[in-house]
């Protein structure tokens, strides 16, 4: 609905958390990765059905008749970004197209230390990625 009344400046940010947080709602923190990104799927899948609605039989999450109404103003949906420090988690981010939050980094490849350089895979999958993504603004520049 935000989405909708700000004629597509939303932009949204999905977090993961860490095990000690999960722990107050008594939940099993393994596997915490795996459920994270079925709820991501879920998410945008139902941020981009226009087909009425569906059915979701995950490994973490299970719903009937899942529609989010209004569609949201952006297609497929809203920019997501998802912050991270982790270089695998940096190449599943950039493979769903979504953007990478870096907090207090100067950019995107900083997540890796000098001790730890970027994959092959990520230095590709993050390649491939650049230019293609939406432009984003920053808090200053809106």
């Amino acid at each position: 609905m935000i989405d909708v009344i700000s004629q597509g400046r939303l932009d949204v940010g999905l977090v993961r958390g860490v095990p000690m947080e999960i722990s107050a709602g008594n939940s099993n923190p393994v596997g915490m990765k795996e459920r994270f990104w079925e709820a991501a799927d879920l998410i945008t899948t139902a941020w981009s059905s226009r087909d009425g609605a569906f059915n979701w039989e995950g490994d973490y999450f299970h719903h009937r008749q899942v529609n989010v109404w209004p569609p949201t103003y952006q297609s497929p949906h809203p920019n997501i970004w998802v912050p991270t420090q982790s270089s695998g988690t940096v190449v599943e981010v950039a493979e769903r197209g979504y953007t990478v939050a870096t907090i207090l980094r100067s950019s995107p490849t900083s997540v890796w230390s000098s001790s730890a350089r970027p994959t092959k895979r990520a230095t590709r999958v993050l390649a491939s990625c650049s230019g293609t993504s939406r432009t984003t603004r920053s808090p200053s520049s809106s």
